[in-house]
């Protein structure tokens, strides 16, 4: 950027778009989120740039951030705080359903007041 260019930028308003860098998506690559483009640009939405693959390569997309990769975000956040995010959901799931089909097959026991653990329950 040139001095004159420098110069002219400095004039601008402040803005209240943000830009963020950082590996979003965990995918070692360098990515951009520009934020509060809509307070500026009425009608204009957030936008992820995926990082280029390699170093100083292009940015291998350029996507408004809708429902879908807001989940996406939240759903890599999850994994990083906890490597078993994604098990914990399935494993939960898995043992409501288990219980539900049970109770609808009539085959699940349930401990009473009348159960001994020393004995096992009654016949």
């Amino acid at each position: 950027m040139s001095q004159q260019q420098r110069s002219a930028a400095l004039g601008w308003a402040r803005s209240a778009i943000q830009i963020v860098l950082g590996d979003v998506n965990a995918d070692a690559n360098p990515d951009i989120i520009v934020l509060s483009v809509a307070a500026e640009i009425p009608g204009a939405t957030d936008t992820f740039v995926f990082g280029p693959s390699q170093a100083g390569g292009a940015p291998t997309a350029v996507r408004a951030i809708d429902p879908s990769l807001a989940k996406f975000f939240r759903d890599v956040k999850g994994w990083l705080k906890n490597p078993q995010h994604y098990f914990d959901a399935v494993y939960a799931k898995a043992g409501a359903l288990a219980i539900a089909l049970a109770a609808a097959s009539g085959l699940l026991v349930t401990e009473t007041e009348d159960d001994d653990p020393a004995t096992g329950p009654p016949l």
